[in-house]
């Protein structure tokens, strides 16, 4: 039988600088330095050379007396570069002609030629998570106004990127509609129409692999009524949050497709899509179920730095809801690894701040909290948790401003949110405001739920309620009065509501013992 034509070597390297500039690869240098290593050697001849040391030698700038045994780097990153490679040819290399792989087991890359490769009907070459922004339309003749409709269109593009979860392509008026298959996942697409002192901006996201229109939204303005660079500004920053905040459309229609249950084939940006689901429900036991998975990833893909402040986030969750100190180093060191990779990044600031305000280190955490803060003010849930985090650590007229703000957006916030709030309110002494604070907490297997209530109760001297919690306080996390101290002061650093609340709970309990007496 016939053997197959293999590629020429003008052709692989060819091929391997096309991969090597695209999407897969641009953020990742480890990964292109190992491509092109073990491809230079291969068609040099040298694969027989070709082994973990020399490529953590010549590849990872790794010292002569490296040792395998100790350091898994090679096995972790041909890991990656496996699945990279398969995502580039399943999706921007589909159609090439040269196709490279890495076969399992073996460092040695393998050579074929094809004239296309399968992928599933319907999806296109692109990358899941990246969005392509196309010049706004002018539905209009008043082409005197064409700078309102390019100041939008310039507006919209620069909030987007503030979101760094998500790779926006900028489309210039050249490119024609039927090359969105091969630039992106999803695109927005919008217009602009001028009449009579008024204007109407239209704008939607659609989906490339099906061409779905996922989410559209119109609003109009009179000219007269607004000042054209504020209106500008809010019509571009609510489209963004729309389309790429943290509950936006782009991250709930991937969430919808990715499988958390198959750890085999789950990415990094899965598991950072599925930790914002795991923040809506937070308990000591989600948070540990979660833990093990994200290690994993991260494992995986350990240049993902998103990936590592998340695991700071719910190590340090698993530290307040468990006292278990080893969980709260492990959350700094992450989120420290996390900042070092990725220092612009909003996710890696505040969950590193927020590892830093549990371990008591309040000026290191207000640092990271205002370098995040201010790295993109408008992702709503980001800035939702940094108020919450100032709450904690007594900031509260601030933190409590950008709970609410947050509040009043996105009506799927997590509950916890209301810990913060609760103690604004317990400091203004306004219990009344406070009880409803600690019931709008209401999740279910979270020991601050019966606790806030129990306090408020107190407060509010309506001692018969207030001892009903402690049932269920006790449920959740029988330990409790034997470490309340540090349950209410790992999360709460204020010295003085933290004793004011921890008074409220010794009296309750006397109050228990007295009525069994």
């Amino acid at each position: 039988m016939k053997e197959p034509p293999l590629p020429s070597k003008t052709d692989i390297l060819d091929q391997l600088s096309r991969i090597l500039r695209s999407q897969v690869f641009r953020n990742s240098e480890m990964l292109r330095n190992f491509l092109a290593y073990i491809v230079q050697e291969a068609i040099n001849d040298n694969a027989a050379e070709v082994k973990q040391y020399s490529i953590a030698i010549n590849a990872f700038g790794r010292n002569t007396d490296f040792d395998a045994n100790i350091d898994p780097i090679v096995r972790i990153q041909a890991s990656r570069l496996r699945r990279n490679l398969e995502l580039y040819f399943r999706e921007e290399g589909n159609n090439d002609e040269v196709h490279i792989e890495l076969p399992k087991g073996s460092y040695i890359p393998k050579f074929s030629l094809a004239k296309h490769f399968d992928k599933p009907a319907n999806i296109p070459s692109s990358i899941s998570n990246s969005i392509a922004v196309y010049p706004i339309k002018n539905l209009s003749e008043d082409n005197k106004r064409q700078y309102i409709v390019d100041g939008f269109s310039q507006e919209l593009l620069m909030e987007l990127t503030r979101y760094s979860h998500i790779r926006v392509i900028r489309i210039g008026d050249e490119v024609i509609d039927h090359t969105k298959l091969s630039l992106s996942r999803f695109s927005v697409d919008g217009s602009i129409r001028f009449g009579e002192g008024s204007i109407k901006i239209s704008v939607e996201v659609s989906d490339n692999h099906n061409n779905q229109i996922i989410w559209s939204d119109q609003k109009k303005f009179n000219l007269s009524d607004c000042d054209l660079i504020q209106m500008q500004e809010y019509v571009a920053r609510s489209v963004a949050q729309k389309i790429a905040d943290v509950n936006g459309v782009i991250c709930e229609k991937l969430h919808s497709e990715s499988n958390w249950e198959n750890i085999r084939d789950l990415s990094a940006y899965d598991a950072f899509l599925h930790f914002h689901e795991y923040v809506k429900n937070t308990t000591e036991k989600t948070a540990n179920e979660v833990l093990e998975k994200l290690t994993i990833v991260v494992q995986r893909e350990p240049e993902f730095a998103p990936g590592f402040a998340i695991l700071a986030a719910v190590y340090t969750d698993a530290y307040i809801l468990g006292l278990n100190r080893e969980n709260l180093n492990r959350a700094l060191d992450f989120g420290k690894k996390a900042v070092e990779l990725q220092a612009k990044n909003q996710v890696c600031q505040i969950y590193y701040a927020y590892a830093l305000m549990a371990a008591d280190r309040l000026a290191d955490a207000e640092k990271h909290l205002k370098i995040g803060y201010l790295l993109n003010r408008n992702a709503n849930y980001l800035t939702g948790t940094a108020g919450w985090i100032y709450c904690l650590m007594n900031q509260l007229d601030s933190g409590y401003k950008l709970i609410c703000e947050y509040m009043k957006i996105d009506f799927q916030y997590p509950k916890w949110l209301h810990v913060g709030t609760f103690l604004y309110y317990l400091d203004k002494g306004d219990y009344h405001n406070m009880l409803i604070e600690a019931n709008m907490l209401d999740t279910e297997d979270l020991f601050w739920n019966p606790l806030l209530k129990l306090i408020s109760y107190q407060k509010l001297f309506q001692p018969d309620q207030a001892i009903q919690q402690i049932n269920d306080l006790l449920e959740i996390k029988p330990e409790f009065f034997d470490h309340s101290k540090e349950y209410i002061s790992c999360l709460v650093k204020s010295e003085e509501l933290s004793m004011e609340m921890l008074n409220a709970v010794t009296d309750v309990y006397k109050l228990l013992n007295q009525s069994q007496k």
